[in-house]
């Protein structure tokens, strides 16, 4: 760095007393008559700093390209200096905030959930401005209930309120509402107000973005496939509505199901699982209003080819991505004390990572919700065109049928729960989340054995216990208490 200023008056001191200058100092121009400020006195006058870094940067380029190809590597590793890597940065080092919930966002909070796509546009995201508070009103509300901090709490707050602002500024135009980034911030807002769940709010305040996510996909049209982008965005804003119609037994716009079904028939570079999964999720769907009006005879004639497709794949699935059993319960004592697992019928799985165990028990939450949908149907009045004392027989044997197949997806289920309950770091309260959602989903289905219901409540506690989310203790008190949690189950899928 270099200093340049006028000759102060302040140099005149030194030469009153008489004071010889220290040559280790930089000079006063009254003495040397060299244009530098004087060390150690104030003055009025501006100082410029000239930085150097570009120069500095061209000179070792220059030096670099000096050096011959065989004799860079050992020449240039002789002149740099060794990095000391034993003393990591300190802890209290306060980095700028936004910066932190960017790398918090794209490192943590998206790879591990709905959001796994996104990291991969990082660099392309980040330079919409109106994007990064999106992220970081969802980064900050995560790691606010992570870390229990309510002036994280503020600041996503205040985040999410200036994105929702220019979200509805640009659901205004023609032109802009049809853009991915207004879709995405739809999609990330969402998530921020499932992280936001209490009981004492109306689920129906998290259902406004689905509603508009669904005409937005309607209005973008077959034009949002023409990127890869664009396809990802459209399977994932597909799915929570999908996911949100089948729960709350609500029809599907029209035109939505014909964009899904040419999503799934032209998949392109779509994940395969996720296509398959959409286009299951499509077919539930369109029964899920109906189910509840149609005999037993026509739900199994709807319900049987689509408990085909999804148990072939969950076949493929674990061709594809096998998981480990362990029986815990034949373990010895001495490893039993070592690793204190508590396990719902004395076995856990093993996964190659927490997103596989998050695929498989989609696959099987869809198997459940099809054989929920049988036993409904099953314990229901007895058809017309059977005598009651014949329907009675046979309407047992099919309660048996399907209460025996349905626990053993459930059983699969509860053995995926050690895994991320004991595997993951209190730290990792982003992944322990995605628990909440199949925990809550099993436990109120109908076909759930009770032991497993109780099961799944100490396993709520649990988890709110050792990742401090208030999510699984308040799902915890709904079932204990009976209350409807079916009216939160798309809140937490979302969350």
């Amino acid at each position: 760095m270099g200093f340049a200023g006028k000759p102060s008056p302040a140099c005149q001191p030194c030469r009153t007393a008489r004071r010889k200058c220290d040559l280790k100092t930089p000079a006063c121009s009254a003495c040397m008559r060299i244009t530098v400020l004087c060390f150690g006195y104030r003055t009025t006058q501006p100082v410029i700093i000239r930085d150097e870094t570009f120069k500095v940067i061209q000179r070792a380029r220059r030096d670099y390209r000096r050096l011959s190809a065989k004799d860079r590597t050992t020449d240039l590793a002789a002149r740099l200096p060794e990095r000391r890597t034993s003393c990591p940065l300190s802890k209290d080092v306060s980095l700028p905030l936004q910066a932190t919930a960017i790398g918090y966002f794209f490192s943590i909070f998206s790879r591990s959930g709905t959001f796994a796509y996104l990291p991969e546009y990082a660099a392309t995201l980040v330079e919409d401005s109106e994007n990064m508070q999106a992220f970081c009103a969802s980064a900050l509300g995560s790691m606010a209930l992570q870390y229990r901090n309510d002036g994280l709490s503020l600041a996503a707050r205040h985040y999410y309120t200036s994105s929702l602002a220019s979200v509805n500024r640009d659901l205004t135009s023609p032109n802009s509402m049809v853009l991915d980034s207004t879709l995405l911030r739809i999609l990330i807002l969402s998530a921020f107000e499932a992280l936001d769940l209490h009981r004492s709010a109306d689920p129906e305040n998290w259902t406004i973005h689905i509603k508009g996510s669904c005409r937005l996909l309607v209005m973008r049209g077959k034009s949002q496939f023409q990127t890869r982008f664009g396809r990802e965005l459209f399977h994932h804003a597909s799915v929570n509505i999908l996911v949100h119609s089948i729960l709350l037994e609500l029809a599907v716009p029209r035109d939505l199901g014909h964009l899904i079904e040419h999503a799934t028939s032209c998949p392109g570079d779509m994940d395969s699982a996720g296509t398959y999964i959409l286009a299951l999720l499509w077919q539930m769907a369109l029964l899920a209003p109906r189910v509840q009006t149609l005999a037993f005879q026509e739900v199994l004639e709807h319900v049987l080819p689509l408990e085909r497709q999804a148990s072939a794949f969950l076949s493929d699935l674990h061709k594809l991505a096998p998981f480990e059993k362990i029986n815990i319960a034949c373990r010895d004592n001495s490893y039993r004390k070592l690793h204190p697992i508590c396990t719902y019928e004395g076995y856990m799985h093993l996964y190659d990572n927490q997103q596989i165990a998050r695929l498989y028990n989609t696959a099987r939450l869809m198997q459940l919700t099809l054989k929920e949908w049988k036993f409904t149907a099953a314990s229901g009045p007895w058809p017309v065109n059977y005598h009651r004392q014949e329907w009675t027989s046979e309407k047992r044997i099919w309660l048996n049928k399907i209460l025996d197949e349905s626990s053993s997806l459930v059983s699969d289920v509860l053995a995926s729960v050690p895994y991320s309950l004991d595997k993951l770091d209190p730290k990792d309260s982003t992944e322990a989340r995605y628990l909440i959602w199949p925990l809550t989903r099993v436990a109120s289905f109908n076909i759930c054995p009770s032991p497993a219901k109780i099961f799944i409540s100490d396993r709520l506690i649990a988890i709110a216990d050792k990742f401090g989310l208030r999510h699984a203790q308040e799902v915890a008190i709904m079932l204990e208490q009976g209350d409807k949690a079916q009216d939160w189950m798309h809140v937490l899928y979302l969350s």
